[in-house]
């Protein structure tokens, strides 16, 4: 996975939910996506937050030997 300046290529399991707007993962790399995006840890809950109007890169995850671009339009939701 890559995103900004980061990129990591050390593989991991994953769960795919998409039903669920949020991302996991080990917190070490949660904390470096989170800071090369701009997103604020909110204490209180335990969660990343970012402003819906935020410019982020393009989020990039590799399963296999396929590469898969998440515009940043498709990465921020709006909250109600």
């Amino acid at each position: 996975m890559s995103i900004g300046n980061y990129s990591n290529t050390k593989s991991f399991q994953a769960i795919s939910d998409t039903a669920f707007t949020a991302i996991g993962g080990p917190g070490a790399v949660v904390d470096i996506i989170a800071k090369q995006i701009g997103a604020t840890l909110d204490s209180e809950y335990g969660t990343y937050t970012i402003d819906c109007n935020a410019q982020i890169p393009d989020f990039i995850v590799t399963i296999g030997n396929y590469q898969y671009s998440i515009d940043s339009v498709n990465s921020v939701t709006s909250g109600a």
